[in-house]
């Protein structure tokens, strides 16, 4: 009864389920459907909203662009020219604006297709990206702002030109005063009347076209205003030179006074390099010169000329400075000069013990360089004591070559640092060899300290082999002829420090040499050990009346213990890695031939297993046949 009943109910249990959840997964498809296509649409209408706008802003720049020759006051006759070309310009402009807008529209038709006819999500991923797409929005937006930037260029045409006119107007009022001061100060205004009659030509050019062609009137106009601006600092450059040359005039009269009254105080001015008649006098040539450029309105020669002046007024007066100087302080300084020399020559008899020294412990080879250093500053001193008699007598009052007086001085003064140097090398010299001295002495402990250290490792260890032994008693060796060689006197310190040098190396290579032994033993005892471990391991493998033959491994176990024996560490290493491997070798043998062995005797258990279950077959298959008979004997 009951399979009956689940029979019959199962269907309507089932069916109405399945109808269900179809139901409820065909709704959610509809609901995200219809949520993409809410979302484009969303998206659409922004898009709609700017190509609306961006064909309002068309409509009213095609308009503006058309009714501007007649709204504008200014245009009172056609265009012409440069602005004509322009006004030209902004229709095509305009014209490309339209095409892009137009390319929006149809964007606008596709995706409106897209979502009405199919709505499915290809479709609708397409639109979206359509929308989403910003170029030609940009391109549209960048032609508006050209096409703006050039209708107010137009429109602000004419107001730029009127101001231009008031520009160039302004600048010519000043010029004019500046000519007008030019000939004030007696210089012709005909050098710039070229560049007037160009100012003049464009800007009657420029002004006849305002109405018909400003834009050309704007930059005919700009072109005299930058003219005008050069002209008018070229003027003002001439009448400040004028300016500053008349003052160098009042300073050159002062100068003059005052080498009048100094030489009725008694200044000879007898060096011909210290005359200021001719510093004057260049004065004077170089004034001329400044006034015929300014006169031809030549600013950059007139500069030169200007800068030469300012030297030569200058030179004179360095040289009635440099008169009044030498003659109040000469002595003085002649004073310091010679107080110099004698501590110069101070410090060179100090350095006369700085050389026995040197002498008494160096040879003379090392320090060949300053032997001849103290007798060379002695000549210069006497030099420089000859060229401080020389300046002495110049500064006497019946000579007063104050000039000359003053470059020997200067020259003295400049050999000082040069003789100061050649004496103190001796005693740097001196500090060297000292130094150089107390460095390898210094040295030579240590490495007698390294040399003990080193032999009592090689003592007590059986590492090291005959290539560091023999190192090592070389080093030992030259250690003992260096510390010989620094109990004869002189000594020569710079060899010794570069045997010191080389015996140090020596010493630093025997003990590397010494820990490579050390190292390679350690390496060849541990190899030769992983090898012992291997053959114990493969040693213990038994199976099947299977074992590893050993014999290889073992011989060449025992060539690398004798190697390790012999010190030969790398051919120890070498032989205790042919062991390890012979045992490996040896025990995946042993296991192939187990393995062998083992299938063999699975295959005899097999057939024995084979055999015994045909013997019970037949004896099955016997009894069932004596059963069978006895049962039809028995009927």
């Amino acid at each position: 009864m009951f399979q009956l009943l689940l029979a019959v109910e199962w269907p309507m249990i089932v069916f109405p389920a399945l109808i269900g959840g179809g139901s409820i997964a065909v709704g959610w498809m509809w609901i995200k459907r219809k949520m993409r296509i809410g979302k484009v649409e969303k998206e659409l209408d922004k898009f709609k909203t700017r190509v609306v706008r961006s064909g309002d802003v068309m409509d009213g720049l095609r308009e503006k662009h058309k009714k501007l020759p007649a709204v504008d006051e200014d245009f009172k006759v056609p265009m012409e020219g440069a602005t004509r070309a322009e006004y030209d310009a902004i229709e095509v402009v305009l014209d490309n604006y339209r095409d892009r807008w137009l390319e929006l529209m149809d964007v606008w038709d596709q995706v409106q297709d897209l979502v009405e006819t199919s709505g499915r999500k290809a479709q609708l991923l397409e639109a979206s990206e359509l929308l989403n797409d910003t170029s030609k929005l940009e391109q549209l937006a960048a032609l508006e702002s050209e096409c703006q930037q050039r209708l107010q260029r137009l429109e602000n045409a004419h107001e730029e030109a009127r101001e231009a006119i008031g520009k160039v107007d302004g600048l010519s009022e000043e010029l004019i005063g500046s000519l007008d001061e030019i000939e004030g100060r007696e210089y012709a205004p005909d050098p710039y009347q070229t560049e007037m009659d160009s100012v003049a030509e464009l800007t009657d050019f420029g002004t006849q076209k305002v109405d018909a062609d400003p834009l050309t009137a704007v930059r005919t106009l700009g072109d005299a205003r930058e003219q005008l601006q050069t002209l008018l600092q070229r003027t003002r450059d001439v009448i400040q030179l004028e300016d500053d040359a008349r003052a160098m005039d009042q300073r050159i009269e002062a100068l003059k006074e005052r080498t009048t009254k100094m030489r009725s105080d008694g200044f000879l001015f007898a060096e011909p390099e210290a005359s200021p008649e001719s510093a004057s006098n260049d004065y004077g040539d170089v004034r001329a010169e400044l006034k015929l450029h300014l006169n031809r309105g030549a600013v950059e020669t007139a500069h030169r000329a200007f800068d030469a002046m300012t030297r030569r007024a200058d030179e004179l007066a360095t040289i009635l400075d440099t008169s009044v100087e030498m003659q109040n302080n000469s002595r003085t300084l002649l004073d310091e000069r010679r107080v110099a020399l004698q501590r110069l020559l101070d410090d060179a008899a100090a350095a006369q013990l700085e050389e026995k020294h040197l002498e008494k412990n160096y040879p003379v080879e090392t320090w060949q360089g300053v032997i001849d250093n103290l007798s060379s500053a002695r000549e210069m001193v006497a030099t420089m004591s000859e060229l401080l008699d020389q300046a002495e007598e110049a500064i006497n009052l019946k000579t007063q070559h104050y000039i000359r007086a003053r470059r020997l001085i200067e020259e003295v003064q400049g050999r000082e640092t040069e003789v100061s140097a050649t004496i103190a090398a001796v005693a740097e010299r001196r500090q060297h060899l000292d130094k150089q001295r107390d460095d390898c002495k210094d040295r030579i402990g240590k490495i007698e300290s390294d040399a003990d250290r080193i032999g009592r490792m090689l003592a007590e260890s059986r590492a090291d082999r005959d290539l560091c032994n023999n190192r090592y008693r070389m080093a030992r060796d030259r250690v003992q002829d260096i510390v010989r060689s620094t109990q004869l006197e002189p000594t020569d310190w710079p060899y010794v420090a570069t045997k010191v040098e080389e015996c140090g190396n020596d010493f630093e290579r025997v003990e590397e040499l010494f820990r490579q032994d050390l190292e390679l033993q350690r390496q060849a005892q541990s190899e030769i050990a992983q090898s012992e471990k291997e053959i114990r391991k493969a040693r213990s493998f038994y199976r099947a009346g299977v074992s590893a033959d050993l014999s290889r491994a073992s011989g060449i176990l025992l060539d690398a213990s004798r190697a390790l024996s012999n010190q030969d560490y790398e051919r120890a290493v070498r032989h205790a890695n042919e062991a390890q491997q012979a045992a490996r070798d040896a025990l995946t043998n042993a296991r192939s031939k187990m393995e062998r062995r083992q299938r063999e005797l699975d295959r005899v258990r097999w057939r024995q297993r084979q055999g015994q279950m045909r013997d019970l077959v037949e004896f099955g298959a016997a009894a069932a046949a004596r059963a069978i008979q006895e049962m039809a004997r028995r009927r």
